[in-house]
């Protein structure tokens, strides 16, 4: 039988602690209201992963995830921001980057509701994702690298700035290993 702790790792979450005891205890609980599960941590990117490779490993549709952190506080991993320009009449752009540690890059382009976008990378670092952010979103993603590799193709849902955010997985962050990139983002 396989742990709970495998599934997760094989949805995109590794971790040392098993919590299939915790995630046993709620699902068998009584169901007088709704079922929460606290996660205590630092790293966002970590408490959005587990989140969102518990619910596949439990093969729930959906999984409501708010983080109660304290905005207010410095954050270690600042962003970088870049805005992507498209040549005149082109409908793609391609950037290449370094990212070491727990620097995180935002791409940041505007399209259209409607329109197809396509963002691939290519790394030499396997730690090394991307996420596709939302207008009007925070830290919401509506594409999460590393639960769905490196590729993404689709049909935008609104109007206004994207956000494509560079990343290390914080396994990788923490030993302070650097990926260098090539992202390519195409809008039709």
């Amino acid at each position: 039988m396989v742990s709970l702790r495998e599934t997760m790792a094989r949805n995109g979450f590794e971790s040392n602690d098993d919590y299939e005891f915790q995630v046993c205890c709620l699902l068998h609980g009584p169901a007088d209201g709704i079922r929460t599960l606290s996660i205590e941590g630092d790293g966002e990117r970590r408490k959005t992963a587990f989140a969102t490779a518990l619910a596949h490993s439990l093969e729930r549709p959906h999984v409501l995830y708010h983080d109660f952190a304290d905005r207010s506080r410095a954050v270690a991993d600042d962003i970088r921001t870049e805005r992507v320009h498209f040549e005149k009449g082109a409908t793609s752009a391609t950037v290449q980057g370094t990212i070491k540690g727990y620097e995180t890059v935002d791409y940041v382009l505007g399209a259209r509701k409607g329109q197809s976008m396509n963002v691939s990378m290519a790394t030499d670092n396997g730690a090394n994702y991307f996420n596709i952010i939302a207008p009007g979103k925070a830290d919401e993603a509506m594409f999460i690298g590393s639960t769905s590799g490196n590729q993404y193709e689709g049909t935008l849902p609104a109007s206004g700035d994207y956000k494509v955010r560079v990343y290390l997985m914080r396994s990788a962050a923490r030993r302070d290993e650097v990926a260098k990139y090539r992202l390519e983002m195409i809008i039709d």
